[in-house]
């Protein structure tokens, strides 16, 4: 499926993450339904966040779209109204794939159960496109769901971006735990107790295979699925062969 990923992140320097939920989902989120997408999704920055991790997560406050069905100029005009200093507005063009996808449980236009862990990042420099995508698609999503307890998990596979202040990256990533507990503790996160530390270093000795260490970042988040099919919400096939042709996306 083809959509946008538009992202509104809060510096924390004048509103707490619970302020910025609250002003995300009561006004902006209102406001982008205005346009009548015909599919939207909202994952934003979790009130709980893991006093232990391995992983590089950012604590400010996050806001992702995922939209279809929506005309691109009135969407960024919309969300323009919305950027601060503290507050930058950006968005990509992404070819979204479906590698898992549990039976939807909760209504569509509902908080969805559990966390989202959102991971942003960047190919290993010099890998060439079509190892990465091999890599990517066909060794570290299936790694990925062996490992967590995962519920869904959805790649962004990013083809052009919408903003010119949009941060440079090559993939957005949806690892969707069914519980709290399941991405808050490590030891759940990572398979229970006789297998944390040598799952924890499988992934660990995977990643530098084909993303750039130094271009990751990762939020930990509530899901909203307001309307629509995207992944959340339907049954759509994953998909795992795509070619992307990168670039800027036209007005």
């Amino acid at each position: 499926m083809e959509k946008f990923i538009v992202c509104l992140e809060d510096t924390l320097k004048n509103t707490t993450r619970a302020e910025f939920r609250d002003y995300i989902l009561h006004t902006v989120a209102p406001a982008v339904m205005k346009h009548n997408p015909g599919n939207c999704k909202l994952t934003l920055s979790a009130a709980e966040q893991p006093s232990l991790t391995i992983l590089p997560l950012r604590r400010n406050g996050f806001a992702m779209f995922s939209l279809a069905g929506i005309d691109r100029a009135a969407l960024l005009s919309e969300l323009e109204r919305h950027r601060n200093p503290d507050r930058p507005v950006y968005g990509y063009a992404v070819h979204e794939s479906p590698y898992l996808l549990s039976g939807r449980s909760w209504p569509c236009g509902t908080e969805s159960p559990g966390l989202v862990l959102v991971t942003m990042f960047r190919k290993k420099p010099g890998l060439p496109e079509e190892e990465f995508m091999r890599i990517w698609f066909g060794e570290h999503s299936p790694l990925s769901i062996v490992i967590h307890p995962l519920i869904n998990y959805i790649r962004n596979v990013v083809t052009g971006t919408l903003t010119d202040n949009a941060p440079e990256f090559d993939g957005i990533v949806e690892e969707h735990f069914g519980s709290d507990r399941d991405l808050l503790n490590p030891v759940r996160m990572f398979g229970g107790i006789r297998r944390v530390l040598p799952s924890m270093l499988r992934i660990w000795r995977h990643v530098p295979t084909f993303l750039d260490m130094s271009n990751i970042r990762n939020y930990v988040c509530r899901e909203y699925s307001i309307k629509g099919g995207l992944a959340a919400c339907n049954e759509e096939m994953r998909d795992d062969r795509f070619v992307r042709d990168r670039g800027a996306v036209s007005a």
